[in-house]
């Protein structure tokens, strides 16, 4: 079950790599304060040093847009909050500490969510798909493993005890896009194969579902900044009915 949103959502509590570091207000713009004067601490994003304390703007930093969930499961979000309106706010203080990356966005005074259950490799491997059995995945962790963008049915899960947030990416096609898991998979073998770095991967048996292990946990679960290219562009992704759309941030 997805955790109850307050209508509004003006404030949010920003961890960088575990440790609560910064706030996020929503006023007339929103703003980004550093907690501490320290040019030393982790940086927010690379855009976003602590040189300064406050950073501003008309729209959400792309540092924190670039995980906001779209497609597929921005849908699932609207459907679980379906009077709700759903600002950047809100779907930030849904993500928490398990996006991609080592941001983390709490809801002061709230309580932090439990871990849940984690899921064996070889159980997603060798069940037989069909679209009941993805959604019934996407029930149990819609919760948690939200904080990853792309328009393709996805959800992450934790396949291990030990490891704080989801470390594995699930992934399927649609009628759409029918062979989209088996069509990745052979993408990723012909990088590894043309020697390109790439994280673990696997297909199921049926060749419905591809699992993908995230790449921005270290060997031990902790996890590690990340930023993708349009982020460092400085661009933000603009959810609208399920289309992306790129928008240059506003300075």
């Amino acid at each position: 079950m997805m955790t109850a949103l307050p209508e509004k959502v003006r404030l949010l509590d920003v961890d960088i790599g575990g440790e609560r570091r910064g706030e996020l207000v929503q006023q007339s713009q929103l703003l980004f304060k550093y907690l501490r004067d320290d040019p030393a601490q982790p940086e927010v994003g690379l855009l976003m040093p602590p040189v300064r304390l406050l950073y501003q703007s008309n729209n959400l930093f792309p540092v924190m847009d670039q995980n906001l969930p779209e497609g597929y499961l921005f849908q699932r979000i609207r459907e679980a909050f379906p009077k709700q309106p759903l600002t950047a706010m809100h779907l930030l203080a849904l993500i928490g500490e398990n996006g991609i990356g080592r941001l983390g966005f709490h809801l002061p005074g709230h309580d932090r969510p439990q871990a849940i259950r984690p899921l064996a490799r070889s159980e997603l491997l060798h069940n037989t798909f069909n679209p009941a059995v993805f959604e019934s995945l996407v029930q149990d962790y819609l919760s948690t493993g939200i904080g990853i963008a792309g328009v393709q049915p996805k959800i992450m899960v934790p396949d291990r005890a030990t490891v704080p947030v989801p470390n594995l990416i699930v992934k399927t096609g649609s009628d759409s896009y029918p062979g989209l898991a088996a069509n990745e998979f052979l993408c990723l073998s012909a990088a590894r194969r043309a020697g390109i770095e790439t994280p673990e991967f696997d297909l199921s048996h049926d060749g419905q579902l591809l699992l993908v292990d995230r790449f921005d946990l270290d060997e031990n679960g902790m996890r590690l900044g990340f930023e993708d290219v349009a982020s460092l562009m400085g661009l933000c992704v603009r959810d609208a009915l399920s289309d992306r759309k790129y928008r240059a941030a506003m300075k």
